[in-house]
């Protein structure tokens, strides 16, 4: 078995850099060139479905040396496919290899990561228990537990063959990817003052109704009209409750219950 595990060793080191790591001296070099090709391909197939668009607007060249050193130098946290665009931007976060890509390539990757994770995120909105009745401005609101917030220096979700930006504009891009009740991924591009809002509803453990986390929004802007947003505020919350980020409010009974209050 251990001299299995040791051609096991030379066969996949060989297949994943070939350049650098011996083949098998018992298999046909036409043979071991053949697999290291299949498997080089069919990694760069699942890879450009993964990113689409950043397959589009990165050089050939620079997304060819992107592939082959993912596939010769990461080691994967989870076996799984699904994961395997979450693994890639862990990748190009750590891998000297992204200095060779244009300066959006990572915040790119992160971006249709999030799509895909939120694709593929098993929990469904209607096992998820609100007040749908409810105001989450005076009450507590729940956001969308599929929603991924992210700011980015790059407008990323503009990128396409016919936009790629030399340099990123000078105020970031806030955005929100979820997936509503009918299983459509889809984001929102949000303002400051909103994707601060995000966050609060977000990090909420004292359980703040939507009105108070806008006044602390107010205190740290040092707002010299606190009432006039709070207005803006009850506006921003019901847009984001039409466009399903927040999805109801909490459920007091279910809290007294000790039960997952989203979740029961």
């Amino acid at each position: 078995m251990g001299d299995f595990r040791d051609v096991q060793a030379v066969f996949t080191a060989h297949v994943r850099d070939p350049a650098r790591s011996a083949p098998p001296g018992d298999v046909a070099p036409a043979r071991m060139a053949l697999y290291a090709a299949l498997v080089h391909r069919n990694l760069d197939s699942l890879l450009a479905s993964c990113f689409p668009v950043l397959r589009a607007v990165v050089p050939e060249a620079a997304w060819e040396r992107a592939v082959r050193a993912f596939l010769a130098r990461h080691r994967a946290r989870t076996p799984l496919f699904t994961r395997l665009s979450g693994e890639f931007v862990r990748f190009l976060q750590e891998d000297p290899i992204a200095a060779d890509l244009p300066g959006f390539a990572r915040e790119l990757a992160h971006y249709e990561a999030l799509e895909l994770e939120v694709g593929y995120d098993t929990r469904e909105l209607d096992d998820i228990h609100v007040d749908a009745d409810a105001d989450p401005f005076e009450d507590v609101p729940v956001l969308n537990p599929l929603a991924r917030p992210h700011a980015y220096r790059y407008p990323v979700q503009r990128f396409s063959p016919d936009y790629v930006p030399d340099s990123p504009p000078e105020h970031p891009t806030y955005l929100v990817i979820y997936r509503d009740d009918e299983d459509r991924v889809a984001f929102v591009e949000l303002t400051a003052v909103t994707a601060r809002l995000v966050e609060l509803m977000l990090y909420n453990p004292a359980r703040r109704r939507g009105a108070e986390l806008v006044q602390q929004i107010a205190r740290e802007l040092a707002h010299p009209a606190p009432a006039r947003l709070a207005a803006f505020g009850r506006d921003i919350m019901n847009e984001l409750w039409e466009r399903q980020l927040v999805i109801g409010a909490r459920i007091p009974e279910i809290e007294k219950s000790g039960t997952d209050p989203c979740f029961a």
